[in-house]
């Protein structure tokens, strides 16, 4: 039961940095500056989440609950990582269009006004891109999964079910910190796949590859199509035609199932196993 609660206190921790980020942040703003607008919230958004970013960073590192080392990186993995990034792109359709199928609750976005602005900052990109799938990757997979999946002083090989259980706890938690409706199926779906490059690797990198791939698309279609919401369905993107979309939807699902099966045969270094576990950054 130890590693269940270690899981909970990483999740804290996480959370709690990011808190105490975000009240020393908007107590300043509040000194130097007076109203909410959105900007201000946009401005409040990205400070707080660089700071946090750094002292999640620093505090796993430190406590060593997440490992790092270059093991992974010097296997070359770029074709397995190239593997990975594709699937991210292709994954896109298929995943907001099951997505925009769910009831209107799931569907809520709470943070709609702040994303159009941060949507358009490079420091947007920044915190979406760059920050958050590294910092997510490592507190979900590289410290709460590696510990979820390491086997205790007996050393006895972990069954399918206990490492399945384990990822979907991981993408649970992952899900819920997003704290918004419109992104936790999604975040779930996707924190099942990232939990299984984990294990699948022993490394975050292909988990942070991904996570960043996806993260990046958003700001490339604001970038290309700068007239859409924030929150324009798909069907928007092919101008209403239904044709076009089933037809991109089937082709994308199809290419998804083909990069997975090259990605479940590709030799992609080594899988997590031992009391120490064997994650790495």
């Amino acid at each position: 039961m130890k590693k269940y609660y270690d899981a909970l206190l990483y999740t804290f921790s996480f959370l709690g940095l990011q808190v105490l980020a975000t009240v020393i942040v908007t107590l300043v703003m509040r000194m130097v500056h007076d109203g909410g607008t959105t900007d201000m919230k946009v401005l409040t958004i990205i400070a707080a989440s660089v700071i946090s970013g750094v002292m999640v960073c620093a505090l796993f590192c430190a406590l060593r609950w997440c490992e790092t080392g270059t093991y992974y990186l010097r296997q070359r993995p770029f074709k397995f990582l190239c593997l990975t990034a594709l699937l991210a792109v292709t994954m896109i359709i298929p995943m907001v269009t099951v997505e925009e199928m769910l009831p209107d609750a799931l569907q809520e976005n709470h943070l709609e006004d702040v994303f159009s602005v941060m949507l358009s900052s490079a420091w947007g990109y920044i915190v979406i891109a760059l920050i958050a799938p590294l910092m997510e990757e490592m507190v979900f997979r590289g410290a709460i999964l590696r510990r979820l999946l390491q086997t205790g002083e007996s050393g006895t090989p972990l069954t399918a079910r206990q490492i399945w259980s384990g990822i979907a706890l991981s993408s649970l938690l992952f899900s819920m910190i997003h704290g918004n409706p419109a992104q936790m199926p999604h975040a779930f779906v996707i924190g099942l796949l990232l939990g299984w490059l984990y294990y699948r690797t022993g490394s975050i990198i292909p988990g942070v590859v991904y996570h960043w791939v996806n993260n990046s698309i958003p700001f490339l279609l604001v970038f290309i199509n700068p007239e859409y919401a924030v929150d324009a369905e798909v069907q928007e993107y092919f101008d209403g035609n239904v044709t076009l979309h089933a037809i991109c939807f089937a082709v994308s699902a199809l290419l998804s199932v083909v990069l997975l099966a090259l990605l479940v045969r590709h030799p992609s270094g080594f899988a997590v196993r031992g009391q120490k576990g064997s994650a790495e950054v």
